[in-house]
């Protein structure tokens, strides 16, 4: 996805945004989890008192059994698959549809793959 950075470098907002939007839901997590990595909100804070970086999620919530209201909204992360786990990597176009939960921090996560990393503490992890 660093050729993906290189491009948005030279392109003006219009023009970066047109080409996010053209980007499957694969890619731009890609994209945008290799961007997050460093980001924070309180960027003037020492490491030393606080860790923190930016994350990519989903919120939906679904129709209630009776059709008349909404259920109460959930809070997914989007995972990146497990790189150890597949050599040939993944086709771009792959849905997101795996859904599991973070064994080392309790994150609720969704990404492509069964075999996923969190990205909240780095864990491996397992979506069905």
């Amino acid at each position: 996805m660093l050729w993906a950075l290189r491009a948005i470098r030279n392109m003006n907002q219009d023009e970066a945004k047109k080409y996010l939007e053209s980007l499957t839901n694969k890619q731009l997590v890609e994209l945008m989890s290799e961007v997050f990595k460093t980001r924070r909100c309180d960027e003037g804070t020492e490491e030393a008192y606080i860790q923190a970086h930016w994350c990519i999620a989903e919120a939906s919530r679904f129709k209630t059994d009776d059709g008349k209201g909404w259920e109460s909204w959930e809070v997914e992360l989007l995972a990146l698959h497990d790189n150890e786990q597949y050599e040939g990597g993944w086709s771009d176009a792959s849905p997101i549809c795996q859904g599991g939960e973070c064994t080392e921090c309790g994150t609720k996560l969704f990404g492509w793959a069964k075999h996923i990393i969190c990205p909240v503490c780095g864990a491996k992890a397992y979506a069905t």
